[in-house]
């Protein structure tokens, strides 16, 4: 009896542990940061005990949400979610600067208050180009870096191709005065099929983020020409894209000799937000690849 007894306490407790270490694995974890001004929300994921990180970065007027189909699904890494300045739950001043240098120093500071020595940075739309700066400006910091359809910029060094890019930005700047230029933008990305409901989500979540800010955001991306030069970048890069750039037949080979080590997809029929559409399909791919580099 008293044997019978213990093997069920014993039984009973690794069942308890091992809940213990699955809600550990699963459970979101919360956090403030204060960064010269700044409030930066973001979130845990995964094991925190790993040695592996990987970070999410959203765009454009985006938040922690439109990653919540991978969040939980790298049970194996330590996984960072994080609200940009300006954006979701972090600080939303209006007569604060935004840019995308204030970005890559929130995810540096972020990493540091973790106790992170390196990453592995997906960035979707606007959060892979920081991605990109990410790793230009804190390459030991950065293991490799994914684009989720990333938004990727290279401008020649003319003076004719800088001004035109910084008018570029003026004008399309100067569309986000009133709403509908927002809403304009957004409808961009999506294709005819994408469910209705999606759409209304996705734009819904984007006016958390003020239009000032917006605004801001992309009259700030002709601040520092230097982030947008051609350069070539050794570093583990998955890339994949859906149709809604409308990429021309010369994209993936100019980006390929800038990441010369990338990994290239392309995927037809979702639209700018597949990480939504088509999660489990994507979070496969990115198990996959991150099993081979990292």
């Amino acid at each position: 009896m008293k044997k019978t007894v213990y093997i069920t306490i014993v039984l009973a407790s690794l069942v308890f542990i091992n809940d213990i270490r699955s809600e550990n694995l699963t459970s979101r974890k919360e956090k403030f940061l204060d960064y010269k001004g700044y409030k930066i929300h973001y979130q845990l994921y995964g094991d925190g005990n790993s040695s592996k990180t990987l970070v999410f970065v959203h765009g454009w007027c985006g938040n922690i949400n439109v990653w919540k189909h991978q969040l939980k699904v790298f049970p194996n890494y330590k996984v960072i979610a994080i609200d940009l300045p300006g954006h979701g739950k972090s600080s939303k001043e209006p007569d604060q600067d935004y840019n995308i240098e204030l970005f890559v120093n929130s995810i540096h500071a972020v990493l540091y208050n973790e106790k992170v020595g390196e990453a592995f940075i997906f960035g979707h739309s606007m959060g892979f180009a920081i991605a990109e700066i990410f790793a230009l400006k804190y390459p030991e910091k950065t293991i490799g870096i994914g684009s989720i359809d990333g938004a990727h910029f290279e401008v020649e060094s003319d003076e004719k191709s800088q001004s035109e890019w910084i008018a570029y930005n003026k004008a399309m700047a100067e569309t986000m005065n009133e709403e509908k230029g927002r809403e304009d933008f957004i409808s961009l990305l999506f294709l005819p099929e994408t469910p209705t409901v999606l759409k209304h989500n996705i734009l819904n979540d984007s006016k958390n983020t003020p239009l000032s800010i917006g605004k801001k955001i992309i009259s700030s991306m002709s601040d520092d020409m230097s982030f947008w030069k051609k350069r070539v970048m050794n570093i583990p890069c998955f890339v994949i894209h859906s149709p809604v750039y409308q990429l021309t037949d010369n994209y993936k080979h100019d980006f390929m000799k800038m990441y010369p080590n990338a990994e290239y997809y392309e995927m037809d029929g979702v639209s700018h937000f597949l990480m939504l559409e088509v999660p489990d399909k994507l979070n496969e791919m990115m198990h996959k690849y991150l099993k081979r580099v990292y």
